[in-house]
């Protein structure tokens, strides 16, 4: 056992190589026994913990789907044998389960639209979402207002802010990591435990991580979910003629010049005649 802890399972707390002892080993010890022998052979778990300092926390929401919280984690996932990626995730308030998440080059727009189309098609739409304050979530404040802006009264939404919108889904933008502090503590666990998962697997692409992390988030619920205090569930299911592709994409709204050419970073097409309003869109992650 101490021969795995230090070659194969290097990395991993006490309770998570008794785990992995049990699930790929056939070893059956107990959390102390382990922690008692690896103590004994110089062993101490690699991750320290530090004493909570005392914060009143947020009661947890009753039901399961009336809160989530979204973040991304940048991180060394696959250690040497890979690129940096960010870990883009959501984990619900009530039960701490963990309905999807997937791995980006970067925390970006696109990552969360994919995000969101997950839990709905799988879940069901939250009644909020719970958020830090980047600009994926909310436009620049530092951005002066545009004369249409100014006119309706109210920024314009970011691609995100606009999807949650039409699913009337409640935004909510924290005002320091510790509003956070599940999906915080849920990046320490993750970065404790799927970090050997994925050594273990020899991932080494963001395809390899993404296939190991799918893999990995039904046993972690198991292991770590819990049940809410009131039954029933917030999660909403959508209209059966909601159409997921026109939701979860990129909108753009411009106006269509004089020769029928509608412009978009760059690139010319053609439009309807006459000088309206046109509105194009795209799939996340497609040009």
């Amino acid at each position: 056992m101490v021969e795995l802890a230090q070659s194969t399972y290097r990395g991993s707390n006490h309770q998570h190589l008794t785990e992995l002892l049990a699930e790929r080993e056939g070893i059956h010890l107990s959390r102390s026994s382990v922690r008692r022998i690896l103590i004994r052979a110089g062993l101490r778990s690699p991750r320290w913990r530090r004493p909570p300092k005392h914060r009143s926390r947020r009661e947890r929401m009753p039901q399961a789907g009336m809160l989530l919280q979204v973040d991304g984690s940048r991180h060394r996932w696959l250690e040497e044998r890979g690129p940096w990626l960010t870990l883009v995730g959501a984990v619900d308030d009530a039960t701490g389960e963990v309905p999807y998440a997937l791995f980006r080059e970067q925390e970006d727009a696109a990552g969360y639209l994919l995000l969101l189309r997950e839990v709905v098609r799988t879940h069901g739409a939250p009644l909020a979402l719970y958020s830090d304050r980047h600009a994926i979530f909310q436009g620049r404040p530092e951005e002066r207002e545009t004369l249409e802006e100014q006119l309706a009264g109210r920024r314009e939404p970011t691609q995100v802010g606009r999807v949650l919108e039409e699913l009337d889904i409640q935004s909510i933008l924290a005002r320091s990591p510790q509003a956070k502090g599940r999906v915080e503590r849920l990046w320490g666990t993750f970065q404790d435990r799927l970090v050997t998962e994925l050594r273990l697997a020899d991932a080494r692409t963001l395809e390899e991580a993404n296939q190991v992390l799918w893999a990995f988030l039904p046993r972690f619920n198991a292991r770590f979910s819990r049940p809410p205090e009131a039954n029933g569930s917030a999660y909403r299911p959508v209209n059966p003629a909601f159409d997921p592709d026109a939701c979860f994409s990129f909108k753009y709204r411009r106006t269509v010049s004089n020769d029928n050419l509608v412009r978009l970073d760059g690139q010319v097409t053609w439009g309807k005649s006459g000088s309206q309003c046109s509105s194009a869109s795209h799939k996340p992650g497609q040009p």
